[in-house]
């Protein structure tokens, strides 16, 4: 996850909570390696939350989050990464 390696852990792990609903995790490169540096960053506890947090997002809310963020990290880049208006406050 681009969150993960760009210094955004909790970004990384409420993504990563939101994904744990869906097959496709399953896919991931890495990811028990992904889960290790998120827990070594963040610690048990707040990976636990920003992981449930996100298990809790409705898969439309889960992109508007994504997109909200990767808008934020590259602020010069508009068009399709816009967060829809029904998009979730920040989790």
């Amino acid at each position: 996850m681009a969150f993960d390696r760009s210094g955004q852990p909790e970004i990384a792990a409420t993504l990563y909570g939101a994904s744990t609903r869906r097959a496709i995790i399953h896919t991931v490169v890495d990811l028990p390696e992904m889960v290790t540096r998120l827990r070594a960053a963040l610690g048990n506890a707040v990976l636990k939350g920003c992981t449930a947090a996100g298990a809790a997002l409705e898969l439309g809310d889960a992109v508007g989050y994504a997109r909200r963020h990767l808008r934020h990290a590259h602020p010069g880049k508009q068009g399709s990464v816009d967060a829809p208006p029904s998009a979730v406050s920040e989790a």
